[in-house]
């Protein structure tokens, strides 16, 4: 695979995925969280406003808002699954052509998940797993079957939690469940891991697609995700490249003249999810979408870093897991009195 230069790939000794894995998974001691790569120590660092297609001022820092043109989200279906060896980025230019579809410089290219994993081969045999005890542990907890909770394990690099047929993972910095790991059009007696590096498989089909059809466009590796509270998945990009993934409206005006002072648009997951709309959770056999018209700034960086913070800064995990306020007891008798 190639690879863009500050990827961490190859950058000396790395720790080996499963002895970081059994320090926190285990019960010993795992140390400090170390930060991931591409966390901003600060908001406004980094590289930002590199190229937007159309021209305009770039929407990092106290930008202008530049409103999008009318936005289009085209599926680009497929005649058979994405096999092990598959060309991806093959398989979308001939689906494009197929369906009468242009690749436009500026497009951002949506690439389900389980096509850059099926392609890679990250299909796991369920009767080559083992069940060990905190798979069966899990298993217990969610109704999950050992052996999908062993995948489960391999895969996922923290254990927040389990309810009914589901334990909260973290993989990659997103929080999600079951690691990610799936048998829904996975190949029967198998499950589907997802990707290897998504953030490295987007900027090599971005790449590719630069070199042989001559655009520049951004690309999302997209998997189904959950929000708190809310039945159904949305998207979530899991790997980004070529554009930039946040809106930072910080220091502009609202309405009302007021300065924003937090709010950042998350680009990539609105696009994601938009894109998983096209895509469907079934048979759809659409593993690509293209968008258009999202007014998305491009840029030559890669990552999904700027999106992703660590647990303690999370409204919804932090509140969770590091929470100073009143407990829940508390803080509902609290509620349930109060005026109307």
């Amino acid at each position: 695979m190639l690879f863009p230069p500050g990827h961490p790939e190859g950058q000396g000794p790395r720790v080996q995925e499963g002895e970081a894995r059994r320090g926190r998974l285990d019960g010993g001691a795992a140390g400090p969280r170390p930060r991931r790569p591409g966390l901003r120590p600060s908001h406004g660092q980094g590289p930002r406003g590199l190229w937007r297609e159309g021209g305009g001022r770039p929407l990092g820092g106290a930008a202008e808002v530049t409103r999008p043109r009318r936005i289009e989200v085209i599926p680009v279906p497929v005649r058979r699954p994405i096999e092990p060896g598959d060309d991806l980025v093959e398989a979308l230019l001939s689906a494009c052509e197929e369906q009468g579809v242009s690749l436009r410089s500026g497009d951002v290219v949506a690439v389900a998940s389980k096509a850059v994993s099926a392609s890679q081969g990250r299909t796991i045999r369920l009767g080559d797993l083992s069940p060990g005890e905190l798979a069966l542990f899990i298993s217990r907890a969610t109704g999950l079957s050992p052996r999908f909770a062993q995948a489960v394990v391999d895969e996922a690099e923290e254990i927040l939690g389990c309810v009914r047929h589901a334990a909260l993972t973290l993989v990659s910095g997103s929080a999600v469940p079951n690691a990610g790991v799936d048998a829904k059009n996975s190949p029967p007696g198998t499950l589907t891991a997802w990707p290897r590096d998504p953030d490295g498989a987007a900027w090599e089909i971005r790449e590719e697609i630069r070199r042989r059809a001559g655009v520049r466009v951004g690309v999302l590796i997209v998997d189904s995700g959950l929000l708190p509270l809310r039945r159904g998945t949305v998207g979530l990009a899991i790997g980004v490249a070529g554009l930039e993934p946040l809106r930072d409206y910080r220091g502009l005006t609202d309405i009302y003249g007021r300065e924003v002072r937090i709010t950042e648009l998350d680009v990539a997951d609105s696009l994601a999810s938009a894109a998983h709309l096209a895509m469907g959770e079934g048979g759809e056999m659409v593993p690509f979408a293209v968008l258009r018209g999202a007014g998305v700034q491009l840029s030559d960086g890669f990552g999904k870093g700027d999106l992703v913070m660590d647990p303690e800064e999370c409204a919804i995990l932090g509140s969770l897991m590091f929470s100073t306020c009143p407990g829940p007891e508390l803080t509902r008798r609290s509620l349930s009195g109060r005026s109307p």
